[in-house]
């Protein structure tokens, strides 16, 4: 297949689980990706594995000054065709072990994050849809 020709895709957390796995299909049909991340040892494994036909970017969703970042990456690679918002951040363990902290860090980079990431939606080319 080669639904992604000629496309770039954004994907944040996307050096792990599912982002990579969606990274590595739309690269596998013929598109480019943006990839984000913020453990370096997946970051440089990231980057090892995809070479040139993808950008890799330490970006964290939690941090409000980082939707600029991404902003700048994506007007640098010439805009994107398609946006995917994966990135998240999970303590898990039973409600009266999780502090305050730990669930701020959850708020910031599962709900404030993509939507302060949203602005990048602005670089987005809508030529239409890929199924």
């Amino acid at each position: 297949m080669s639904r992604f020709v000629g496309k770039n895709v954004l994907i944040t957390g996307g050096t792990s689980g599912i982002g990579l796995a969606g990274g590595r299909r739309i690269v596998a049909e013929g598109g480019r990706v943006i990839l984000t991340g913020m453990n370096e040892d997946r970051l440089e494994a990231t980057r090892k594995e995809f070479g040139d036909k993808a950008a890799i970017v330490r970006n964290d969703a939690a941090d409000p000054a980082a939707s600029a970042d991404l902003s700048d990456i994506v007007k640098s690679a010439g805009g994107i065709d398609g946006l995917w918002l994966n990135a998240a951040f999970a303590t898990l363990g039973p409600p009266e072990e999780i502090h305050a902290g730990d669930f701020d860090r959850m708020m910031a980079t599962n709900v404030r994050g993509p939507m302060l990431q949203g602005t990048v939606r602005n670089s987005v080319r809508w030529a239409g849809f890929i199924s």
